[in-house]
């Protein structure tokens, strides 16, 4: 819930000034059963305005204010061969010379983990990646940036340029094909942080350890 609160503030570009009271009749329309109690709330929503008033006073918020020719929350669709590939972009800039695509993660982690964690959401985002580059074919360069907001001053940025991009275009579509072969090899790597795990072992495939 705190993430898509905080997803719809900032699709909708809510103000600091106005947070409050937008993120209180939030709570009162789209969840008016789910707190305990009013203190309960008052903690969550105060949770939720530290998260987003780090984000609106981080120099990643500057960085990204400064382009004004962007989306929020914006859908990507691409017909590939017999199939479609869709996706929602939280920000897509599009600059002079390369498109920005923007991801917000709130992920409660700690500061050490960050390129862990963003290399968890990789292939989220070279999915993305892929798509804006088939409808965007007038640009040679991509670059994404991964925005932890808890540490939003510590964003985990990657760029592509169209030999990067044709080398992600053949592992996305490796994982298609799997997929539609129903397919689905075991990544046991992440184990230590999946929510299918216990202590570090697996409780699906608890054979593996």
């Amino acid at each position: 819930m705190k993430g898509q609160v905080i997803h719809k503030v900032l699709q909708n570009e809510i103000s600091n000034y106005n947070l409050e009271k937008y993120i209180d009749n939030e709570f009162a329309v789209t969840y008016p059963n789910f707190f305990e109690s009013q203190e309960t709330k008052e903690i969550f929503a105060k949770a939720i305005l530290d998260m987003l008033n780090g984000f609106y006073h981080s120099g990643e918020y500057k960085y990204l204010s400064k382009y004004s020719r962007y989306k929020n929350e914006t859908e990507v669709y691409l017909n590939e061969k017999d199939y479609f590939l869709y996706g929602i972009i939280d920000k897509l800039i599009i600059t002079d010379d390369r498109i920005i695509i923007v991801d917000y993660k709130t992920d409660d982690i700690d500061k050490k983990l960050i390129e862990n964690r963003a290399k968890y959401h990789l292939n989220q985002l070279n999915f993305y990646v892929y798509i804006v580059s088939k409808l965007h074919k007038e640009f040679n360069r991509i670059e994404i940036r991964l925005v932890f907001l808890k540490f939003p001053d510590n964003p985990f940025v990657i760029n592509y340029n169209r030999k990067n991009i044709e080398e992600i275009r053949k592992y996305i579509l490796k994982i298609i094909k799997g997929i539609l072969r129903e397919e689905y090899p075991k990544n046991l790597s992440h184990c230590y942080e999946c929510n299918f795990s216990i202590n570090n072992k697996c409780i699906v495939y608890p054979d593996k350890f």
